[in-house]
């Protein structure tokens, strides 16, 4: 059965392609973490388009999200990432002298105090930043320790 997209209003058209491309930004990762505030911008955008037909709803929308980059909500979303992840690591310090039992990404191990600001960290930032940090972490802590040992071995 194959329904023609003729039959429904323009509106709805119009956010069903607004439903399209960003069921195809999320799978490509170019949404941002805080995606609500993405969404609600778009939305209010397609409000404001007064559309005739289908073709011209998915017209209006590609030209006019193809080339526009909201820096507002980038970098909202890239402050909201950072406030989280130093949160995360803070814990991890203040907690340190607790056994780890929680595995992070690339073999990074945490207490399970910090398991709600891990859980923060993983939300607000995308899954690559995650990583990321969480490498820099670790070999910033490998540095450390062999530079706690190479001291603890000198000849006093």
């Amino acid at each position: 059965m194959s329904i023609s997209l003729h039959h429904f209003s323009p509106k709805f058209i119009s956010f069903l392609g607004l439903v399209y491309l960003l069921i195809l930004k999320s799978k490509t990762g170019l949404l941002p973490p805080n995606y609500a505030i993405y969404i609600t911008h778009q939305l209010e955008c397609f409000k404001n388009l007064r559309l005739e037909t289908p073709t011209m709803a998915l017209e209006a929308y590609s030209s006019q999200a193809s080339d526009t980059i909201h820096t507002d909500v980038l970098s909202q979303a890239r402050l909201s990432c950072y406030k989280a992840r130093d949160a995360f690591y803070a814990c991890i310090e203040k907690e340190s002298n607790k056994k780890p039992t929680e595995i992070a990404s690339v073999g990074l191990l945490y207490p399970a105090e910090c398991k709600k600001n891990r859980e923060a960290y993983v939300k607000q930032c995308r899954p690559t930043w995650v990583k990321h940090f969480d490498r820099q972490y670790c070999a910033k802590k490998r540095v450390q320790r062999l530079l706690d040992d190479n001291e603890s071995r000198r000849g006093v």
